[in-house]
């Protein structure tokens, strides 16, 4: 499963659940709800990029950068909560929290669809 696809499936989710709230609740839903799936789909992307640059560092056999990829990390979650603050401080915390589930749902759903679909086929 690449974090491609996955960008991908929680990209089109958070559209469709935006244009449903926007519906169903108004701007004043829609919003918040749009910006924190924006802050969660952000969030995946910068975890996509330090996976990628933890393992392109094991295969070059390249030892001691556990520090810079811990200050990724660290970097990454301070990034991510400090915008949910601004978020949830200016908007009602409700959309907030249903905007970054909705990425989350959407990664969950990839991951059990994985389970149940054959893998495509390898690109040589």
């Amino acid at each position: 499963m690449s974090p491609r696809t996955l960008l991908r499936d929680s990209a089109i989710l958070l559209i469709l659940s935006t244009a449903a709230a926007f519906v169903l609740k108004g701007a004043g839903w829609a919003l918040p709800f749009a910006l924190s799936g924006v802050v969660a789909i952000a969030n995946l992307y910068l975890l996509s990029l330090l996976t990628r640059n933890l393992v392109d560092l094991s295969a070059k056999g390249e030892g001691g950068n556990g520090m810079r990829l811990a200050l990724g990390m660290i970097v990454k979650l301070t990034i991510t909560v400090a915008a949910l603050v601004v978020l949830i401080a200016t908007f009602d915390v409700g959309p907030v929290l249903f905007g970054f589930g909705v990425v989350l749902i959407a990664i969950t759903a990839r991951g059990v669809l994985g389970l149940f679909l054959p893998a495509p086929a390898q690109e040589a």
